[in-house]
């Protein structure tokens, strides 16, 4: 009967475990999903101690770590091509080559594969995407949003062009690109991940210690606003304490001047404070929404075209009360009421806030008949607004002619 022999032999133990130079290959791998994965798949079990011959030492998990510093590193460039590639004659790289198209433009091309050769974009082509300024359109308050979107360097921030306050929130759009932190050889996607061949690598996301965000990944995108950073994944909302102060967008890097790469990044800020109105009802034109206070089936108001809103006499002529939906904080009231006759001295004109009853009594010198405006300045919430006047003679006609509120919020005759 045949032996088993448990302790199989993986890939041989190198002589010396992490040799100072190294050899560049260039492969063709097939851009297909599955493709990509049994490569990747294939060099991750290089970073696999239990891949490794063992020989009752460390040199196995030694071995691992040197190929998962590799793995990591991965990028599907040409190696040792520096950044500059302007700085390479053609001629050294056989490559490489120049196009000029008939108008006299001229490009260099790179070939990636056999017979296969891409257009590499000249400096001045190159978009970099200028930081957002004059001009540019700001949120309106009570949740009006406006999107940005510019080019991040990885090694510098991105000033979002628009004051943020307290409950404002701000979404990620989309990110797209890469950079480095200038400290590896590794580059990184816009949430931290890896980035090699086209595609971000989930599950390959660090932290270090430095970073604005020590326990976020690394070289993630992040907001700043006042003292505070957020990671830039989703909805983000404005923390407590921030009153219009400017935003900005920065990779989670602890040191952003050594960095290379750039994202595509777009964002919508919306605008949570609440604005302020102001309207203005002119009765002898229309009644503008405002309708009659009912009493038992009969109207205590009727509006009538060049006059206003009218006591009604089936009612009464000394009484005349409208009155409209605000459900909103009122600031300023000015009201215009007409009074046939001269007022008794004892009359009474209100504002009341349904159906809390919470009456404001509004002053004003008790005069001889005609036009006279009564003001309040304040703020009170209600949900409806009424104008109530009372002439405790009962003998005069009164009429609201007019009347301008202003308050804070959606304006509820918008």
């Amino acid at each position: 009967m045949a032996s088993y022999i448990p302790n199989v032999q993986g890939y041989r133990l190198p002589l010396v475990i992490n040799p100072p130079d190294r050899l560049c290959f260039t492969i063709e791998v097939p851009n297909e999903q599955a493709h990509l994965e049994a490569f990747f798949g294939a060099l991750f079990d290089l970073t696999q101690w239990i891949n490794w011959e063992r020989d009752g030492t460390t040199r196995a998990a030694q071995s691992a770590r040197v190929w998962k510093k590799i793995w990591l590193a991965l990028e599907s460039q040409i190696c040792n091509l520096p950044i500059n590639v302007a700085t390479f004659n053609e001629s050294e790289l056989e490559m490489f080559r120049k196009v000029c198209d008939p108008d006299g433009s001229c490009h260099l091309e790179f070939e990636c594969c056999p017979g296969e050769w891409i257009r590499l974009a000249n400096l001045d082509q190159i978009t970099n995407g200028t930081q957002p300024g004059d001009g540019s359109p700001q949120p309106q308050p009570n949740g009006g949003d406006q999107e940005y979107c510019a080019v991040l360097q990885a090694s510098g921030k991105l000033l979002i062009p628009t004051t943020v306050s307290s409950g404002d929130t701000i979404d990620l759009v989309s990110a797209s690109g890469a950079g480095n932190d200038g400290s590896e050889a590794g580059w990184h996607c816009q949430d931290g991940n890896r980035f090699f061949a086209g595609q971000c690598i989930s599950g390959t996301t660090e932290t270090q210690s430095g970073d604005p965000l020590n326990t976020q990944p690394h070289m993630a995108l992040i907001i700043g606003v006042g003292s505070s950073y957020i990671l830039l994944n989703g909805t983000i909302t404005v923390p407590s304490g921030i009153s219009n102060q400017q935003a900005w967008i920065q990779v989670n890097d602890s040191v952003l001047s050594d960095n290379a790469g750039n994202y595509n990044v777009c964002v919508k800020v919306t605008n949570n404070q609440a604005g302020t109105w102001s309207h203005d009802s002119n009765f002898t034109i229309s009644p503008d929404g405002w309708v009659p206070v009912d009493a038992s089936g009969t109207p205590r108001a009727v509006w009538v075209a060049g006059t206003g809103w009218q006591s009604n006499p089936a009612y009464n002529l000394g009484v005349v009360e409208i009155q409209h939906a605000i459900a909103r904080p009122i600031t300023i009231i000015r009201a215009v009421l007409n009074e046939a006759a001269t007022p008794d001295p004892s009359s009474a004109v209100n504002i009341i806030s349904q159906p809390d009853a919470f009456s404001f009594v509004l002053e004003a010198p008790i005069g001889g008949p005609g036009n006279r405006t009564y003001n309040f300045s304040g703020s009170h919430s209600t949900p409806t607004l009424e104008l109530a006047a009372v002439d405790t003679s009962l003998a005069s006609t009164l009429t609201w002619v007019s009347v301008h509120v202003e308050g804070t919020g959606i304006n509820p005759f918008a």
